[in-house]
């Protein structure tokens, strides 16, 4: 009885007015600088071309009208190398590396990061970006292993077509499109679902007798996310407008905790992006 009086106090214990909610927008980007770290990997043409820089800052005046407070990308929090497996990942530090772009001491780079996260940024005179990633286990020769192995095979090289197929999509598209109109495709929820329902229907069937190898590797990539996740409350306040920018893989499982906590608002990117 006393919990049920007092349940609507207790419920709105800790809980911000809705107008010192924190607007999150996730922007999922593409790999512009041609690393090839990704088991599927996109090739991008020259971002440094007079039309592909002409494009970026249409793209970052758009994003621009979102105003926001704070920046985050795809870079340790705090600063730290990652530790994957049995290797260590060296990462960029970005945020160091924004205020040598802001004094002009940075030579000029293709990197996604230094053509939107830091333009933007500089844009909406902001005085840092910020770190919000966390170390990540994938090892993609185990899965395969274990799927030859276990009789699986056509289950991985189905999910090895079905990534292909995805990113011939995208580099179609690229081709023919602005860097807009590409960011507004990628950004689509419809399109983001689909990259996600690649580990689910891939990785989650990766399974043998007692052996769920396939899921406990899936679920070290849903830990990131929720890592990333709690980091994205950390550098954030009430009344803050956050644009996150990060590799689009993650986009829809970000979009979903933002769009589930009552902290956050989310924001589509594509209300600035249409009619690119």
């Amino acid at each position: 009885m006393f919990w049920l009086a007092f349940a609507p106090l207790f419920l709105g214990i800790g809980q911000p007015p809705a107008d010192v909610k924190i607007e999150v927008m996730v922007v999922g980007l593409y790999h512009m600088a041609n690393p090839g770290l990704d088991v599927h990997n996109l090739k991008a043409d020259d971002v440094l071309s007079p039309k592909r820089q002409k494009e970026i800052e249409a793209l970052c005046m758009r994003l621009l009208e979102f105003r926001p407070t704070k920046i985050a990308v795809e870079s340790p929090f705090p600063h730290k190398d990652a530790v994957e497996g049995n290797r260590v990942r060296k990462k960029k530090d970005y945020p160091q590396k924004y205020k040598e772009y802001l004094q002009g001491d940075l030579d000029v780079s293709r990197n996604e990061v230094y053509q939107v996260a830091f333009r933007l940024a500089k844009m909406a005179h902001l005085d840092r970006v910020q770190g919000i990633d966390e170390a990540g286990y994938y090892p993609y020769g185990k899965m395969k292993k274990f799927a030859l192995e276990n009789g699986l095979k056509e289950l991985f090289t189905d999910g090895e077509k079905h990534g292909a197929e995805m990113m011939a999509e995208m580099q179609n598209r690229l081709s023919t499109n602005t860097v807009i109109e590409m960011l507004n495709y990628v950004n689509q929820p419809e399109t983001l679902l689909k990259m996600h329902q690649s580990y689910l229907t891939m990785e989650a069937k990766l399974v043998a007798d007692d052996n769920y190898l396939g899921p406990e590797i899936l679920s070290e990539w849903y830990k990131r996310n929720l890592k990333i996740f709690a980091n994205i409350l950390r550098i954030s306040q009430p009344n803050d407008r956050v644009v996150v920018f990060f590799g689009a893989g993650h986009a829809h499982i970000l979009k979903q905790l933002i769009q589930d906590s009552p902290d956050m608002i989310l924001v589509q990117p594509n209300e600035y992006l249409r009619g690119g």
